[in-house]
């Protein structure tokens, strides 16, 4: 992790704290770009990096944290960060990479932060809700977009620049955030302003109920559990009741929305008293959701829920994958 090189203070500014707009970036397949360019990446990402650092500075932000490939700013006032953002997107379109190009998506969001003292690495800022949505936001785009929240939107669309337009993407649902989110896309005569779909739960096959609660905690349990569904086409869930190995379960879920091309499906099958009538019901489930998506869909999974008894539950993973010689069951007990 770095710092930038000027600072407010250095600058003769205070740092943005109170309500702050906030600017994250991060480079479009950085991973594969690593792994088919390991040599030429280290420059790649230097470039990348004063590219960005001058846009925010040009226009009082102050880059407050770069990892890897992400980029963080901090802005007083959000027609600041928008001209950052189109300068930044400037600046990487109109640049001769070699042996490939950098493309980032960019995340504007407003919202409540504080300033609080860091260590060597320079400031960082409290406020989760306000970071984690700007997070998400920037998540939902594509190399070259630029998106806005709806706070964000309300405070500079009487000051746009010039031939700046704003377009509607509608509400969205994000990833871990409560609430539908209207979104913006930030266009220009002068910078691509046509992309795939938004990367945005709508955007994948499912049917997933919305959480009224966030879901906090349990990492290591979510990673070794999508290990798991990537390796075996069956993983269960086992422990006591009230556990969480629904929830759970859910979460995993839709952390593997991306790699199943057709879905990740949720059937609620507690009203199921018959254990003899478990398979047909999954069975009966399976092919509704086939008649709801291509017949040559190459993957579904399906997660369900089911009381076999007082005290256990049962999470079932089921793919579409062509059928191995065996099939393989994992079991591992939920976490209490």
């Amino acid at each position: 992790m770095t710092s930038p090189s000027i600072t407010p203070s250095e600058a003769g500014q205070p740092y943005p704290t109170g309500t702050v707009t906030f600017l994250f970036t991060d480079i479009e397949g950085s991973t594969k770009l690593a792994q088919q360019h390991p040599d030429e990446m280290p420059s790649l990402l230097a470039r990348h990096n004063e590219i960005l650092n001058r846009a925010a500075q040009a226009h009082n932000g102050y880059v407050f944290q770069i990892v890897g490939d992400a980029f963080c700013a901090a802005f007083h006032y959000a027609d600041e960060a928008v001209k950052s953002a189109l300068d930044m997107q400037r600046g990487l379109h109109t640049e001769a990479w070699s042996p490939a190009p950098i493309r980032v998506r960019v995340g504007i969001h407003t919202g409540a932060a504080k300033l609080i003292e860091g260590d060597s690495n320079g400031n960082k800022y409290s406020g989760y809700a306000t970071l984690a949505l700007t997070q998400r936001i920037m998540s939902a785009g594509h190399g070259g977009q630029i998106l806005l929240s709806q706070p964000t939107r309300d405070l500079i669309k009487d000051e746009l620049p010039e031939k700046a337009e704003l377009r509607d993407m509608g509400e969205r649902r994000l990833k871990d955030v409560l609430q539908p989110q209207r979104l913006y896309q930030l266009t220009v005569p002068d910078l691509p302003s046509e992309f795939a779909p938004l990367n945005t739960l709508e955007s994948f096959h499912h049917n997933l109920p919305a959480q009224l609660t966030s879901f906090i905690g349990r990492e290591k349990e979510i990673g070794e559990i999508k290990k798991l569904v990537d390796a075996y086409r069956i993983v269960t869930l086992t422990g006591s009741g009230g556990a969480g190995k629904t929830r759970l379960s859910l979460r995993v879920g839709a952390e593997c929305l991306g790699q199943f091309s057709h879905g990740v499906w949720f059937a609620e099958l507690a009203p199921v008293t018959d254990p003899a009538l478990f398979s047909q019901t999954v069975l009966r489930f399976s092919n509704y959701v086939k008649t709801r998506t291509a017949r040559r869909s190459m993957f579904l999974s399906i997660i369900c829920a089911r009381k076999i008894s007082c005290s256990s539950w049962i999470t079932v993973n089921i793919s579409s994958k062509p059928v191995r010689k065996s099939v393989k069951l994992c079991c591992m007990p939920a976490p209490n």
